[in-house]
């Protein structure tokens, strides 16, 4: 079984790197403030998942998450 990928670290699987936000942006939620990752929807892929705050951009459109709770990539988008 050496070489196996599901021994792998995700790091160490050529071609697969590790999800890292764009930027980190302040955002204000139910009087507390985060320090808030910023995600561009076209680096997700399916099954990515997303704990909020978070804050996802593309060309059209922004999808805030907000604290407690999540968003998952589907391969539908």
């Amino acid at each position: 079984r050496a070489g196996m990928a599901e021994d792998a670290d995700i790091e160490d699987i050529p071609g697969v790197a590790a999800l890292r936000p764009m930027t980190l942006v302040p955002m204000t939620s139910g009087g507390k403030t985060y320090e808030t990752p910023v995600y561009r929807t076209e680096a997700l892929l399916p099954g990515d998942r997303l704990a909020g705050p978070t804050i996802l951009v593309e060309n059209t459109s922004t999808i805030v998450v907000e604290p407690g709770w999540a968003a998952e990539m589907t391969r539908k988008g």
